[in-house]
């Protein structure tokens, strides 16, 4: 077994050095630009989100979470966007989620942000919260591998979880359950 470099926070530059193509980066840099301009509080989530709190892989595309004003919200509960929301820049896709596909908790994530080089990152809840919602194999993969890092504090996520979304908390124990058994294997 190859030894993997220790667990560590990493900034978008180390990202773009490493796991990330540098296409991918630009874009995330380039989406936060446009909407902070435009007034639009967001915060990354998804793989680049991931990346930056321990856990670097390969992605091709950029996923943020925007805050209300972004959207206006139709009776029906659809979200038409307030500014443009470009799909993709440089050929990388952008994909953008409303703050309350889970709950008005997610607010506080706009001001708990880690900021790396000016681009607002998730706090590592809010980005575990995201995964547990799509849960795709990916996503069940890059919760496990967090946890393994040893940079999530599991009892606060869980109480994060317990307080905000607690059905996702039975999630996240059996991921949190994967990730110790997979821990014990690598030993």
């Amino acid at each position: 077994m190859i030894p993997q470099p220790p667990a560590q926070r990493r900034t978008l530059s180390e990202l773009e050095a490493g796991a990330i193509n540098p296409r991918v980066i630009a874009a995330l840099r380039e989406a936060s630009r446009r909407l902070t301009a435009a007034g639009i509080r967001h915060v990354t989530i998804g793989a680049l989100a991931v990346g930056v709190h321990g856990w670097p892989r390969a992605t091709g595309d950029v996923d943020l979470l925007l805050a209300p004003e972004a959207w206006d919200t139709h009776a029906d509960g659809s979200h038409r966007p307030r500014v443009e929301l470009v799909e993709s820049i440089g050929g990388v896709g952008i994909d953008y989620l409303p703050v309350d596909v889970a709950g008005e908790f997610l607010l506080a994530a706009f001001d708990g942000a880690l900021v790396s080089e000016g681009v607002p990152v998730a706090p590592i809840e809010v980005v575990i919260v995201t995964k547990l919602i799509r849960l795709a194999m990916r996503d069940q993969a890059d919760i496990v591998e967090l946890l393994k890092s040893g940079l999530v504090d599991e009892p606060a996520v869980c109480g994060y979880l317990d307080q905000h979304a607690p059905m996702l908390t039975s999630r996240f124990r059996a991921l949190s359950e994967q990730a110790a058994r997979e821990r014990e294997r690598e030993r």
